[in-house]
């Protein structure tokens, strides 16, 4: 027993003593078993919270791996006092750091030799939360708004280099973010661009955008300031990429509508770009096109919404929008293109306008015979040809092969059933769209909107009209024959026969012999396009918008108040009216009676007397009112005379 108590004890060396039976374990030793990493420090060292050489302290210490720091030459070229240093794990040398301080050396040894380890390659590259980046058209990051310094830099690139020969040799490739993605998308098109992110928190959170050549091409919001930079780089991706399928779409033979459609598009981008948090909207899209001969067209008003003025902002002195519809819109700025054409006439520009004269006695205009006038909506109309989309998705009845080539040629094959029989409808602030009562008067009064809403006709319904008496309005028709549409292209759902009843064949051709010369039925070419549809926001809003050529600014507006937003780049007066308001459509129609001395014009009291003075329109209007009666598809409901009755 004593003997082998003693061999026990007797300290083993080899070559010397024999090896004991049993070698216990030394003590502490299960201790000293590698752990796993919990999650709280990868999470903390990412996103700062704990500094680097403190985190890969506890790293190595949990892993069992040991740690070492060595300073070394510094690979960064420099006229500065410079350090740089080594990071070695588990015996592993990694990419030097370098700093202006052998304390901020090490902390960037550190960080990038766990990176490397954990391989958070996108979050190093990326850049830290609050940077403004700028990237140029290899790719490559230029400067921060932080001042990101060379060494940095430079231990990004050895993070690079060192990530991208691990996935060379086997390793598990990184999931790319936003980030990294758009950078190799804007490195691969030679496309500078730049990340801005906000300083202060706002109510939807931090605030990012990404800039191509000052303009915005992406947004993004989100609680902390990296979410905010990698949403508004998926989103300018997105964009960018939106914008490839179009070009891509452009190298083909296109139609005109498609070429129509696609200038539109094109527009409306620019005009997003003045507000891009329109963009994000769900909206309705209209535009007016004026093609001079063969050519391209050129996009001349455009407009955005989907709502009716409420009943209680309502006022009397002409100075609020009630229908903001989108096509309404789009109507309202042509109107004041018109207006800009026709004094640009009676101010000598004769060439470039696209109105002459009738004749040498008379100062009434008309279209140029070579100029047409295209009309391009992004959603069906609402009202008779809405009923078809939105309630009840019922296809007309397939054309024949003869019947699709005389569409060609322009003929209208009209769809009337029972279910559509062509009624006239009305809208409100709440969206409603209904088919007129039988028994209603055709007017609204004030006492009426006490206990009902205040109703608007319908989409369909105006284009109905204006296939009548055109699209110049009343004012305007006391210097300018009618205008019509040559055609309409609508983006989706798009179905011939319930198309066409709904903007011209609900009339009977009789109706032609009520209508005084040059007023007529017109029946414009109707298509759609075949180019893919532009993407579109989630979010519903009031917020409606207006553009005309020759305005600088875009303008935007509330539909429920009728008045321009705070947010409107084209800035409104104390009152916030509109510059399509009637008020200002008065004062243009004053602004022309003085241009073509009609001085008795301006001795006209109010708005109402103004729109008549221009009797042919107002006779054709009224004809066409009738008819509808008399084919029993419903009264045209009009506004309370009070809102016509103002002067000024």
């Amino acid at each position: 027993m004593f003997q082998a108590s003693k061999k026990a004890q007797q300290k083993y060396i080899p070559g010397l003593t024999s090896r004991p039976d049993d070698q216990p374990l030394p003590p502490g030793a299960l201790q000293n078993a590698p752990k796993e990493i919990p999650q709280e420090l990868i999470e903390s060292f990412k996103n700062g919270s704990k500094q680097a050489v403190m985190a890969v302290h506890e790293f190595c210490t949990l892993k069992r791996w040991p740690l070492s720091f060595k300073e070394v030459a510094s690979d960064v070229q420099s006229f500065g006092t410079q350090f740089a240093m080594t990071c070695t794990v588990n015996g592993k040398e990694y990419p030097q750091g370098s700093a202006r301080t052998k304390k901020d050396a090490k902390s960037n040894a550190a960080k990038i030799a766990l990176s490397i380890i954990l391989g958070v390659y996108d979050d190093v590259v990326e850049g830290s939360d609050d940077e403004n980046v700028v990237y140029d058209s290899m790719g490559r990051k230029l400067c921060t708004s932080t001042g990101m310094t060379q060494y940095e830099s430079a231990a990004k690139k050895s993070i690079m280099r060192h990530l991208n020969m691990e996935q060379h040799l086997g390793g598990a490739p990184q999931v790319q973010n936003p980030v990294t993605a758009l950078q190799q998308y804007c490195a691969l098109h030679s496309m500078p661009f730049e990340i801005e992110v906000g300083d202060e928190k706002g109510p939807m959170g931090f605030e990012a955008f990404v800039l191509i050549n000052d303009d915005i091409v992406g947004e993004g919001t989100a609680d902390n300031k990296k979410d905010s930079k990698r949403k508004a780089c998926q989103s300018a991706l997105n964009h960018l990429k939106e914008q490839d399928e179009i070009r891509k779409a452009s190298e083909v033979v296109m139609t005109e509508e498609d070429k129509i459609a696609q200038i539109c598009c094109l527009k409306l981008e620019d005009v997003y770009r003045e507000v891009p948090l329109l963009a994000q909207c769900k909206t309705s899209f209209a535009a007016f096109i004026i093609k001079r001969g063969d050519g391209n067209g050129q996009v001349v008003a455009v407009g955005t919404g989907n709502s009716c003025i409420a009943k209680k902002n309502l006022t009397l002195d002409g100075r609020c929008l009630i229908d903001s519809y989108a096509v309404a819109m789009a109507r309202r700025a042509l109107l004041k293109y018109f207006f800009k054409e026709m004094k640009s006439y009676y101010d000598g520009s004769k060439v470039l306008s696209i109105f002459e004269q009738m004749s040498e006695k008379s100062c009434m205009l008309k279209m140029k015979d070579y100029i047409s006038l295209h009309l391009y909506l992004s959603e069906p109309p609402c009202g008779d040809y809405g009923f078809y989309t939105e309630v009840e998705p019922t296809p007309s009845p397939a054309l024949t092969a003869e019947q699709k080539d005389l569409v060609g040629k322009g003929a209208h094959f009209p769809a009337f059933s029972e279910e559509f029989p062509g009624w006239l409808c009305v809208k409100n602030s709440l969206q409603e769209v209904n088919p007129v009562e039988e028994e209603d008067t055709g007017r609204q009064t004030l006492a009426d909107l006490e206990t009902e809403e205040l109703n608007v006709m319908s989409c369909s319904d105006k284009l109905l009209l204006w296939n009548i008496v055109g699209i110049q309005g009343a004012l305007n028709s006391c210097f300018l024959q009618p205008v019509y549409v040559k055609s309409i292209i609508v983006e989706r759902h798009f179905d011939h026969g319930h198309f066409c009843r709904a903007v011209c064949c609900r009339v009977y051709e009789v109706l032609q012999e009520s209508l005084p010369p040059p007023y007529h039925i017109n029946h414009p070419t109707l298509t759609t396009t075949s180019l893919p549809s532009p993407g579109e926001g989630q979010h519903v809003t009031p917020l409606c918008m207006n553009w005309s050529e020759g305005d600088e600014k875009v303008e935007v507006h509330d539909g429920n108040t009728g008045r321009a937003s705070d947010m409107s780049p084209h800035k409104a007066g104390a009152n916030g009216a509109s510059r399509l308001c009637k008020a200002a459509f008065l004062h243009r129609f004053k602004e022309l009676a003085k241009a073509t001395e009609q001085y008795q014009l301006l001795q006209i009291p109010s708005f109402t007397a103004a729109k008549q003075t221009a009797k042919n329109y107002q006779a054709a209007k009224q004809a066409f009112y009738s008819h509808c009666v008399q084919i029993g598809v419903g009264k045209w409901n009009r506004k309370p005379k009070e809102v016509d009755s103002f002067g000024k």
